[in-house]
């Protein structure tokens, strides 16, 4: 018996142990002076793993290639391979999406790809993987057209903790009413975690019904399900349907009704918002949207009187009442604005914006003069890439901000002082960072023995511990993702894939502004101007470095601020001193301005020479003598009596003549040709060929018989057509003034791809690069005038898959009794479609590309024709 009970004994010690085990801890990692950054904290299961080390050990045809064996280990295991993403980043890329909500301990063997001191061979670090969760939005009710009441969708937003294909997120909702499965259409996605979708052909039948809206989370491994009943109103009701808050640019209410607003209607005084007597409107739709001068906090009463139309002029017959919530803002804080450069006539004084803290901790990080060229090898003045290599933490504070009570729930502006930083620390780029801890904020939190167990107790300036702590969820990770956004919770002053307290930005205490022009003979054109009064400054120090910080070029500015440097090699990085101050303007080509704004339309010259072909005429005959006039500024470039070598091309691109001069007049070198009575019609091409550089122009030979018929095509006053029926008059006359009665005509349409623009949107792309347009000529009209040389003509016109706007090209022909004919050709914008919809790309100083891994914004308009 003893036995069995000591037996017993033990097993349930082993129990408990085993109940009690907790997930470990992330490994702690060290500083390694052969490692930059690596990849730690939460990671989507699909990202790759990286190692970004301090010094180049590749050359740039090895990028690419594939380590063997593989310098990581994972417990874990982990299936990939590991290869060189660039000349110093090892990356390693799993093969299968990572099990979520998974910790991860790594070590990377340095080993393996360089030679490194004992006690460097290996480096720890940890990392864990996103849980996948669903959050489902929906926007509400609206019309497909608001011609058609009966035609209703729904639209929504899915929103995933993490990376998920399309294909996958497809299976995971559903949509009936009355038995019958509707088609969901995906309409776009962000990051492949923000899915918008739409319900669309959801018929209004003459009685309320519902739609039921049901997701499944199983096909993206997430143990949630549910479904949503939407009350779909009756054509007999004309009703408000909900309100919500909305907090975007603007905060405002949202009233949502069962048929489409009539625009333009009086609505003060039928919708009001209690204690918010002045309020304006905004009317999309089925949609109202109320503002007010006065910010919205917490339980807002509404209400809807009768008297609001809809778009048939039926009106709301009763009363409405209902209560929209705005939540607390949370706990915030921001810069305004993103700026790099602070101008001393700021004072010093950094604007910030912060709503619900009564503090803040401000730290700042040091990149002193003579790191900031390494720095802005692989960043620009705001970048935050390898700041360990080059920067150090030099000054920390907390800054009370007390708001008053009736400046809760609202941003307020503050100016932050750093002159206390700067009078320690003279020169140099200041990465500024704000962020706040429990015991800062002004909201009303309830204070529990769970919330102050689970309180992460770091010291704030304990730099190590805090970049810990700020990925760490341990055994809590369920509880921490829920409340991540709950600043009564612990979970919200970590750092999350989508949310993080901390505000960070870079500031260069400077009032030089810098202008840079490369030219085509290896100099720079340098203007530098006082940012505070805009003059010039005069005296400031120069240098150029090339990448490698090799100094390429220097000078100084003359009384005008300017100064033309000669630099030995490709430039990258300007940098002007003066005795107090220092400015940075980075050279290489994705740093350049963008000119998309600006008309700079023009000619490359090419080894300093331009020139320019002109002749006496634009059209020749076949046989007749051209003229040809070569005018060259050369600049002193070429020698006297340099040979010029003129060339003539047939259409058939044959060359049929060769001339070469010495002589000049001024410049001006002429040359003299001639085409065969017979020789092929169309357009040749002249070609002159001096100090390796090529000019050319294209002549026109054409048999040509004048028209001696005026011809006239009206579209009865059109400046533009539309795709349907197009209609017009044609009329004709002897040039000598008589009608011409009878005579036969035609009239040949061809339609030709135009660039879309219009000029106050001139930025935007209408035209689909993806669409090639071909039409064949179509024959509008033939037939005869009447005696008084006039007739009319209709045809259908609609072609499909137009790239965006068209043109039209009549070619018009009326024929003499004897056969000949007079020829008029006439162009008119021809318009495809009623609606188009235009993309603003962002300006990132290279139109031809976007830059990767990085937040895109693209503007969308739509313009009706």
């Amino acid at each position: 018996m003893k036995k069995a009970l000591c037996m017993l004994s033990i097993f349930s010690i082993l129990f408990c142990a085993l109940c009690s085990k907790q997930e470990p801890a992330p490994v702690r990692s060290q500083f390694h002076p052969k490692i930059s950054a690596f990849t730690t904290g939460q990671v989507s299961c699909l990202a790759p793993i990286r190692i970004v080390l301090t010094d180049q050990i590749i050359q740039a045809e090895q990028i690419g290639a594939a380590i063997e064996p593989s310098p990581f280990s994972f417990k874990p295991k982990i299936k990939g391979v590991a290869v060189w993403a660039n000349d110093r980043t090892v990356e390693f890329r799993p093969t299968e999406r990572l099990p979520q909500a998974q910790q991860f301990e790594a070590t990377f063997n340095l080993r393996d790809i360089m030679i490194v001191e004992k006690g460097q061979e290996r480096f720890a670090f940890s990392f864990t993987t996103v849980k996948q969760s669903i959050d489902l939005r929906l926007d509400g009710l609206s019309y497909e057209d608001s011609d058609h009441m009966n035609r209703q969708r729904l639209t929504g937003v899915i929103e995933l903790a993490d990376e998920q294909d399309i294909s996958d997120v497809e299976n995971i909702l559903s949509a009936k009413k009355d038995g019958k499965t509707f088609a969901i259409t995906w309409l776009e996605q962000q990051d492949n975690r923000k899915f918008r979708f739409a319900v669309t052909a959801i018929i209004r039948e003459e009685k309320t019904s519902q739609l039921t809206l049901k997701w499944d989370g199983s096909p993206i491994g997430v143990d949630d399900k549910g479904e949503i009943e939407i009350e779909i109103p009756g054509l007999e009701t004309f009703s408000i349907l909900n309100g919500r808050a909305v907090r975007d640019d603007r905060e405002y209410v949202e009233l949502r009704f069962s048929d489409p607003i009539k625009p333009k209607q009086e609505l003060n005084g039928l919708i009001t918002i209690e204690n918010h007597p002045n309020t304006h409107f905004a009317i999309t739709e089925n949609v109202i949207a109320v503002y007010s001068s006065s910010p919205f906090v917490g339980d807002v009463q509404v209400t809807v009187s009768p008297g609001i139309s809809n778009v048939m002029g039926r009106k709301i017959t009763a009363e409405s009442r209902l209560t929209v919530t705005f939540e607390e803002f949370k706990p915030q804080v921001r810069f305004v604005g993103d700026g790099a450069i602070l101008p001393t006539s700021h004072g010093l004084t950094i604007p910030i914006e912060a709503v619900n803290l009564r503090a803040i901790t401000v730290s700042a990080m040091l990149i002193n003069d003579q790191k900031i060229p390494q720095f802005l090898q692989v960043n620009d003045l705001k970048g935050d890439q390898e700041l360990e290599r080059v920067g150090q933490i030099v000054w920390r504070n907390i800054v009370n901000l007390d708001p008053t009570p009736n400046r809760l729930n609202q941003w307020i502006r503050y100016g932050l002082d750093i002159s206390p930083l700067v009078a320690k620390n003279s020169g140099g780029l200041f990465r500024i960072s704000l962020s706040f801890q429990r015991q800062h904020i002004a909201c009303q939190c309830p204070e529990t023995e769970e919330s102050a167990e689970n309180a992460i107790a770091v010291d704030p300036w304990d730099e190590d511990v805090l970049q810990e702590r700020r990925y760490y969820y341990g055994e809590n990770y369920d509880e921490y993702w829920t409340n991540r956004k709950n600043p009564c919770h612990p979970a919200y002053y970590l750092q999350w894939y989508d949310h993080d307290i901390q505000a960070t930005q870079n500031f260069i205490i400077s009032d030089l502004a810098l202008i840079a022009k490369r030219g085509g003979n290896d100099s720079l054109f340098v203007a530098v101007t006082d940012i505070k009064s805009t003059q010039p400054m005069a005296n400031v120090s120069l240098k150029v470095l090339d990448f490698q910080q090799n100094i390429v070029g220097s000078g100084s500015t003359n009384g005008d601020g300017i100064a033309i440097i000669k630099t030995s090699k490709r430039p990258f990085l300007l940098i002007a001193r003066t005795q107090s101050q220092s400015g940075y303007l980075k050279l290489n080509d994705g740093s350049s301005l963008s000119l998309s704004h600006f008309d700079v339309s023009g000619e490359t010259v090419n080894r300093g020479l331009r020139g320019y072909i002109y002749g006496e005429r634009g059209v020749w005959r076949p046989g007749d003598p051209i003229y040809l006039t070569f005018i060259l500024l050369n600049d002193g470039k070429l020698p006297t009596r340099h040979p010029v070598r003129f060339e003539l091309y047939n259409p058939r691109g044959q060359l049929v003549e060769t001339l070469t001069v010495t002589s000049s007049m001024n410049g001006f070198y002429t040359f003299q040709t001639k085409t065969q009575a017979n020789a092929p019609t169309g357009d040749w091409l002249a070609t002159v060929q001096v100090g390796g550089v090529t000019f050319s122009k294209s002549l026109k030979i054409e048999t040509v018989m004048p028209n001696r018929l005026k011809i006239t095509l009206d579209m009865h006053g059109k400046e533009e057509l539309d795709a349907g029926d197009i209609s017009g008059t044609l009329s004709a006359a002897w040039l000598h003034g008589a009608t011409a009665s009878n005579l036969d005509a035609d009239i040949e349409l061809k339609l030709a791809p135009m660039q879309t623009t219009w000029p106050n949107f001139a930025d935007y792309s209408f035209d689909d690069p993806a669409i090639t347009f071909e039409f064949e000529s179509q024959q509008v009209f033939k037939g005869a005038l009447n005696e008084k040389g006039v007739t009319t003509f209709s045809k259908r016109v609609a072609p499909t898959e137009a790239p965006g706007k068209l043109q039209a090209r009549f070619t018009t022909r009326v024929f003499e009794p004897g056969g000949a004919f007079s020829t008029d050709y006439f162009n008119l914008p021809f318009h495809p479609f009623r609606h188009y919809v235009g993309l603003l790309l962002p300006d990132a100083g290279d139109p031809d590309r976007i830059q990767s891994d990085s937040t895109v914004t693209i503007r969308v308009v739509r313009v009706t024709a």
